[in-house]
């Protein structure tokens, strides 16, 4: 067996198919009766669509030219899980919407610098990010 084959039977990922179940009546400060806690999660929540789905793009350059097909499964892997994760995200953003915070602004800088890093970083570069 290979550094590599070996490398990915130890570590395997297998996608999780979570639901944060963000019903109506979740609110902005929803952990632990805290508003320290709530917004601190809550702007990391702001982040994380847009960081996840380029963390999907730099992957899915690497597809084509993965030919151990154990890693390439784990590669798909881990591009599916980022998207199970960019669509709880999506809803969780959906909910502080909700509460007047301006999902849209964040995420619209947070697109601009990922398309600048798609078009200006080497792809190398891309995906070690």
């Amino acid at each position: 067996m290979s550094a590599t084959t070996d490398h990915v039977q130890d570590h395997k990922i297998i996608p999780r198919n979570i639901d944060f179940e963000l019903d109506e009546d979740v609110t902005y400060d929803w952990h632990s009766d805290c508003p320290g806690i709530s917004n601190m999660w809550n702007g990391l929540s702001l982040l994380f669509p847009e960081v996840e789905m380029f963390f999907v793009t730099s992957a899915q350059n690497y597809l084509s030219i993965v030919k151990d097909p154990a890693f390439k499964k784990e590669l798909k892997g881990f591009m599916t899980q980022e998207m199970i994760h960019t669509r709880e995200q999506g809803v969780y953003n959906e909910m502080l919407k909700r509460h007047n915070v301006d999902t849209d602004r964040v995420n619209d800088i947070l697109k601009w610098w990922a398309v600048a890093g798609h078009k200006y970083l080497p792809k190398s570069i891309q995906f070690s990010l």
